[in-house]
């Protein structure tokens, strides 16, 4: 799962970690003062005293998409063509199609299609007309028909050989900058099949179809430019191939390994609380362990990180008691290096290059490259550092439009159970009818114990086949008017009405047990896999009969359920 936090600037506060004054380390470019961190823009001669504040580089000028050229077009095609089948099945249009806008030549390219129609257009280029996808580019708005009468729809809808019977439409502009980049539509043979809501879930996916466009821009010109184009293709090949997040950080941290010397890396993303994490530690001797937590308040790390500040601290010595991640930080060993004694604190030497992780403007993390040597990274590392993690932001991106369509089709593709949008809309009507009916409702949520075990030990397939199987497992044992949803990567939700408390227990008690001895199998024949399950139960009361009332205690029964060991039920 992929978080993502916005970050208001604020000054640093510290407390009690050195002697040095903390608001002088990032103060102006033109403060003379000594004894604060040496930040500069890799120019030697200018850098007579120390700076700080980590100065941005210039973004690349980037190159128009719609002229790009073999196989990144192919591939921006592709990616484009991956969004628009999410778009259709989410929103169940009969066509769902993405333009490039020319206005020097009022001309739309056509670049992804997802269509049930024979006879779209095979014309790449189509004329700016009186039609509905031209008014989207001359309007700069979204436009919505919710019924198009057979006399109006030759006018409007333009892009068929033939009239197809098309009774609604809806398109959105996608922007680059201030200018409209590109227009993403939809249609339907349904009247009234597009509302308000359809048009505002259309243009969440235009600006992510924006913010994706503006990373491939960046994208080929560092292809272009850069002598790694080979290695950084490959990576980016590795990326799109797999939506498991430890499979994408594993393949980021192989390349960039091999494409930038450096002695420590440093890899963190932030999780479900804002609290940053470091995923990914890699070392040539010792270093912070996997799993800290860095300070974003009173660490340079993450200074640079709620700032939004990209750049390098060339002499580490200038940080005084200012910590790089968080106070009291120690080495610990990496997997290949074996340390004797007790860890002791992190030396200030060398040199550091910090890059946050950004998605437009959110948040998602955190990259830092260290080396030994002071004034180590040049323009030329951070251009190549800069690539990684701007293709890494391609991946999270990826990750997040698969869980919005996880979100928002009426089934989970992997279990077979209800999406969590669709279980939410049938648990609101069970409610109401539980309450008008006076009959009792209870809702359940299991989840796996020792998850980061499992995903350590066992496979992404092996994985999903074990929740496959206990979805099957589950759902044997409910009813035909019960509700059952995957809730989480290793959980699921269900629904019992017209049930009393006491059968609501022995039901989750005949659940965990059947768990707890079933061997799930996996890819390998020859390997299965055991877990237990904790369980967590809340009723629903006439007192708070809202479904945010309910959920939140059944968290609450899960999370004793858990606290407790696992492999137990809780009654909130």
């Amino acid at each position: 799962m992929v978080y993502l936090c916005k970050f208001v600037s604020l000054p640093l506060k510290f407390s009690n970690v050195g002697a040095l004054n903390p608001r002088e380390i990032f103060q102006s470019a033109l403060n003379e003062s000594e004894g604060v961190i040496n930040v500069r823009k890799y120019k030697p001669e200018a850098a007579k005293t120390v700076k700080v504040e980590l100065e941005s580089f210039p973004d690349p000028l980037p190159v128009s998409v719609a002229e790009s050229t073999g196989s990144l077009n192919e591939e921006i095609g592709a990616a484009l063509s991956e969004i628009l089948a999410i778009i259709k099945e989410t929103i169940q249009a009969r066509t769902v199609a993405f333009c490039w806008v020319n206005r020097a030549k009022k001309r739309l390219i056509v670049s992804a299609v997802q269509t049930d129609a024979p006879d779209f257009t095979t014309e790449k280029s189509l004329p700016f007309q009186s039609d509905a996808v031209t008014q989207i580019v001359i309007a700069r708005k979204a436009q919505l028909y919710t019924e198009i009468s057979a006399s109006d729809e030759p006018t409007l809808i333009t892009y068929y050989s033939a009239p197809n019977g098309i009774k609604a439409f809806m398109g959105v502009p996608v922007f680059y900058h201030d200018d409209i980049l590109a227009v993403l539509f939809a249609d339907s043979l349904a009247k009234g099949a597009f509302g308000h809501d359809d048009v505002h879930l259309l243009s969440r996916f235009g600006k992510l179809c924006s913010a994706f466009v503006e990373k491939y821009d960046l994208k080929s010109s560092y292809i272009e430019t850069l002598r790694f184009a080979e290695s950084a293709q490959q990576l980016t090949r590795h990326l799109y191939r797999t939506l498991d997040l430890n499979s994408i950080l594993n393949h980021f941290c192989e390349s960039i390994t091999q494409a930038i010397e450096f002695d420590h890396l440093v890899l963190a993303l932030l999780n479900r609380k804002a609290e940053l994490v470091v995923k990914k530690s890699i070392s040539k001797s010792q270093y912070i362990a996997e799993g800290s937590i860095i300070d974003l308040e009173r660490s340079a790390v993450g200074h640079a990180v709620t700032n939004g500040n990209y750049g390098a601290i060339d002499d580490l010595s200038q940080l005084g008691g200012v910590p790089r991640f968080y106070v009291g930080e120690t080495l610990q060993p990496n997997a290949n290096a074996s340390a004797e004694g007790t860890p002791h604190a992190l030396p200030k030497q060398g040199s550091m290059l910090i890059l946050p992780i950004r998605l437009g403007e959110l948040t998602a993390g955190v990259l830092t490259l260290e080396h030994e040597q002071p004034r180590y990274f040049n323009t030329e590392i951070f251009k190549k550092a800069r690539f990684f993690v701007e293709t890494l932001a391609l991946a999270l991106h990826r990750l997040l439009l698969d869980d919005q369509r996880r979100t928002m089709t009426p089934i989970d593709e992997e279990t077979g159970t209800l999406s969590l949008r669709t279980f939410y809309a049938r648990l609101s009507a069970d409610i109401n009818r539980c309450l008008r009916h006076q009959q009792d409702l209870a809702l359940i949520l299991v989840e796996f114990d020792a998850q980061e075990a499992l995903k350590n030990r066992y496979s992404a397939t092996a994985l999903t086949m074990m929740m496959r199987q206990a979805a099957g497992l589950i759902m044997a044992n409910t009813r035909s008017y019960d509700l059952v949803a995957r809730f989480g990567d290793f959980s699921y939700a269900i629904c019992l009405t017209g049930i009393s408390e006491t059968h609501v227990r022995f039901w989750a008690e005949k659940i965990r047990e059947q768990i707890l001895n079933f061997a799930f199998e996996t890819e390998d024949k020859y390997k299965s896999i055991i877990a237990t399950v904790s369980i967590g139960i809340a009723r629903l009361r006439e007192s708070q009969p809202d479904i945010e009332t309910l959920v939140s205690g059944a968290q609450k029964a899960l999370e004793h359920a858990k606290l407790s060991g696992g492999n137990v039920v809780k009654i909130f």
